[in-house]
C-alpha cells in the first residue's frame, strides 16, 4: 500500500508480479500435498484423528489431552485482557512496546511526521487484529501452544519501527532510561525463556498454571 502510494507504475510493474510468486508458490504446494487450495488447518478433521496431540477425548467420565489451551473459549474480556496484559499479553510479555503507543500517538498527532502514515497503518492492523481473532476467528486459543501471541507476530517490525519515535526526547531523564531499561529486560526474559522451544508456554502463562490460577 505504501510503495503503490509513493510509486504506483513500479510497484505495479515490478514488486507487484514478484511479489504474486511466493503466493502462487503457496497455494501450488498446499495443493499438491492436500488436493485443496485452502490451507489445511481450516478444516477440523486436520486437527481431529486418532492420537492427535489437539485430540480431547472423554476418558472415564473426564476429558483429557495434551494440548488443553486449544480447546478453550473464554469470554471476550477476559481473552481480550490476555491477549493484552495477561498471560499471553503483547505488553506484559514484552512491555518495551508501551513506548511503540508513545511513538504512534506522537506521529499521528503530527502533520509533519513523516511517520504518520505508517503509524496509522500499523494501528490499523493491530486493532484489525485484535478485533478479528477476538470476535470473528472462531477460536479462543491465543494461537495454541505457542510461545506468545502468534497471531501477532507478523507485525513486531512494525512495532519496532515506531517505537524509537516513544524514546525521543525523553531519554535525558534518568528515571526514563531506568524504565526503558527495565521494560527491555522483562521483553529479552520473554524471548530468552521460549528459544529452547517455541511451542511452549510463555513465562508468565507457566507461571499462572504453576499457581493454578488457570487450568490450561
Amino acid at each position: 500500500m505504501g510503495l503503490a502510494w509513493k510509486a504506483r507504475r513500479q510497484t505495479l510493474t515490478w514488486f507487484l508480479p514478484l511479489a504474486l510468486l511466493p503466493i502462487a508458490g503457496h497455494f501450488l504446494t498446499n495443493y499438491l500435498i492436500t488436493g485443496d487450495l485452502l490451507p489445511a488447518y481450516v478444516h477440523t478433521s486436520a486437527y481431529l484423528y486418532p492420537g492427535s496431540h489437539w485430540l480431547i477425548a472423554p476418558i472415564s467420565g473426564r476429558l483429557v489431552g495434551r494440548s488443553v489451551i486449544d480447546n478453550i473459549y473464554e469470554p471476550w474480556p477476559v481473552y481480550m485482557f490476555h491477549m493484552l496484559v495477561g498471560h499471553h499479553g503483547i505488553l506484559s510479555l514484552s512491555p518495551i512496546f508501551i513506548f511503540t503507543l508513545f511513538g504512534v500517538w506522537r506521529s499521528l498527532r503530527s502533520p509533519e511526521n513523516p511517520l504518520r502514515a505508517f503509524a496509522a497503518l500499523a494501528a490499523f492492523l493491530t486493532l484489525l487484529l485484535l478485533v478479528f481473532y477476538t470476535f470473528f476467528a472462531g477460536s479462543r486459543n491465543y494461537g495454541g501452544m505457542c510461545c506468545g501471541l502468534r497471531w501477532f507476530f507478523w507485525l513486531i517490525p512494525l512495532w519496532l519501527m515506531l517505537l524509537p519515535e516513544g524514546l525521543r526526547d525523553n531519554t535525558a531523564h534518568r528515571w526514563f532510561r531506568g524504565m526503558a531499561l527495565g521494560f527491555l529486560l522483562i521483553s529479552a526474559i520473554s524471548v530468552f525463556y521460549c528459544a529452547r522451544n517455541p511451542w511452549s508456554r510463555p513465562w508468565l502463562h507457566q507461571y499462572l498454571y504453576y499457581k493454578r490460577w488457570i487450568e490450561y
